[in-house]
């Protein structure tokens, strides 16, 4: 009895011994000693009690996930990766515990993904290429807001009212993979609008954007060498828009261009440290650091693998707990990949059973605090980050007005510079007379209102709707304003806070004075309300 008692005892600090040589080294911190100690008096002390002083860890789990938390209820979770199976297709769905779970309210939060690689995995419906399923997914997503099951989260303050307040759980919509953007960068502006937050660049084979860790179905294996160009410039412009970047899948080479390339953290939301070197869908150590010291986040996944002591939900906190000990708590945070996982650990069957986990933090030694930052709080703070604005002080939607007073007979106004910016709709304008449209061209959008001046008593004030689609697309908007006629004109512009921020006169008979006139407004002016 005593020896099959010092066998475990042993063969969990060779465990740890031997993560040690894989990668961690001298890095055995105070609670890991306390708590192989622990294990190793437990052992003694108990002999064949053993099981019932919560030493193994198969089955369902030890009685380490038992403590404080009985539910869910209290733990703000915020799940940083899921699918959730009323998401797919009628045809491709199944029975979805974590669809269970949100109609039960058991999380905060979840990051919703549609897969971006349809195709690639042999979900294809006639007619739609990777951009039609995508799209369709998310139309899906509506039908549950539309319901009343959840709501969908756009900025920081739809974050916070959701997460501090009495109200369904909500959905920030992801894509994993970026095939959908076919290689056009006007397409990641598209999906912004539709809602989407955030991006995997990579999902199961090599893209525009770059590699992929483990080939899958036939892909040739990495070939581009890492990140590409287009990859790049996409990143750039989810930073610019306010989109989180997730690396998780990409390659280590594609991991290196992105970390060159970004300003803002990042994160990796479904992964863990890479033990052995026969696991490649895992990341190194060194990997896992370099995205900690972005300010991100790494995601730990329920995920149950034969190849390595990664059975029960005992073990999964291990997992946590070691990259709690290297990377520090406010790095790490859970990704469950729901519906997306071929099994799952023991002990856990839906994101409802995460208070286990939890239980087994705290027995491991962290605080309630750093659970609730690991469960909730750490995404919470990355994504009110990353979901601000760029410049302090802009919005997304901003009304101007320009002011117009003349003796002239009418006016022509033309937007014809940023027309990045603009979408296809009907712009508000007082008086109802000047009625602004919006068209919608390749490369131009113009505000082609004709005014006429001689019925509004020679004065006019245009109350115009912005949407700004792209922060810092451009520093400047320029209006084109021509006048019909014999008179003189004098031009206000007012951004949102009521400040002029430009004006021009012209008068009949000025020397060089011609009948038109270019406003270049600077940006970040013109757009603060």
């Amino acid at each position: 009895m005593f020896t099959s008692v010092f066998g475990y005892g042993n063969g969990r600090l060779l465990f740890i011994e031997v993560r040690m040589k894989e990668g961690f080294k001298k890095h055995l911190t105070r609670r890991k000693f306390l708590k192989g100690s622990l294990l190793f008096g437990v052992s003694i002390n108990c002999g064949s009690l053993l099981a019932a002083c919560g030493g193994g860890g198969g089955g369902g789990g030890s009685s380490k996930t038992s403590g404080p938390y009985t539910s869910n209820q209290g733990l703000g979770i915020i799940d940083a990766h899921s699918h959730i199976g009323k998401f797919y297709r009628e045809e491709f769905r199944t029975y979805s515990p974590e669809y269970a779970a949100l109609l039960n309210s058991d999380f905060c939060v979840t990051c919703l993904s549609a897969t971006g690689d349809h195709l690639f995995q042999g979900f294809q419906v006639e007619g739609l290429d990777e951009t039609g399923h995508t799209t369709e997914s998310f139309a899906r997503a509506h039908e549950l807001v539309d319901a009343g099951i959840a709501q969908f989260i756009l900025t920081p303050d739809d974050l916070e009212a959701v997460c501090s307040g009495n109200q369904p759980p909500g959905f920030i919509l992801t894509m994993e993979g970026a095939d959908p953007l076919a290689g056009n960068l006007d397409y990641l502006d598209r999906f912004y609008e539709m809602g989407i937050r955030s991006i995997t660049l990579i999902h199961y084979h090599n893209n525009e954007l770059g590699d992929v860790q483990t080939v899958w179905r036939g892909d040739s294996g990495p070939f581009i060498g890492g990140l590409t160009e287009f990859g790049q410039q996409v990143i750039q412009r989810m930073e610019q828009l306010g989109m989180l970047v997730d690396v998780t899948h990409a390659s280590s080479d594609t991991l290196a261009g992105i970390l060159d390339v970004v300003t803002k953290p990042i994160i990796d939301t479904h992964t863990g440290p890479r033990y052995s070197s026969n696991l490649p869908r895992l990341r190194t150590w060194d990997e896992l650091e370099a995205i900690a010291a972005t300010g991100g986040l790494v995601g730990s996944w329920p995920i149950k693998m034969d190849n390595l002591q990664r059975q029960t939900i005992d073990d999964w906190g291990d997992e946590i707990l070691d990259m709690v000990d290297r990377l520090g708590v406010d790095h790490v945070c859970v990704g469950t990949d729901a519906d997306g996982l071929p099994s799952l650990v023991d002990g856990y069957e839906s994101i409802s059973d995460l208070y286990k986990l939890g239980n087994y933090l705290i027995n491991g030694g962290l605080t309630e605090v750093d659970v609730l930052a690991i469960f909730g709080g750490n995404l919470q703070r990355l994504y009110a980050d990353i979901l601000s604005p760029v410049n302090p002080g802009i919005n997304n939607l901003c009304k101007i007005r320009i002011r117009i007073q003349s003796n002239s007979d009418f006016a022509l106004l033309f937007l014809v510079e940023g027309g990045r910016w603009f979408r296809a709709e009907e712009i508000s304008a007082s008086p109802s007379a000047s009625e602004i449209r919006i068209v919608q061209e390749e490369q131009l959008t113009q505000i082609n209102q004709n005014i006429d001046l001689a019925n509004q008593k020679n004065e006019v004030e245009l109350i115009v709707d912005v949407r700004l689609a792209r922060f810092n697309a451009d520093p400047e908007v320029v209006f084109r304003l021509e006048k019909g006629g014999i008179g003189d004109m004098t031009v206000e512009i007012v951004n949102g806070a009521g400040q002029v921020v430009d004006a021009l006169t012209w008068f009949e008979g000025d020397p060089g004075v011609d009948d038109a006139k270019l406003f270049a407004v600077a940006t970040n002016n013109l757009l603060r309300c």
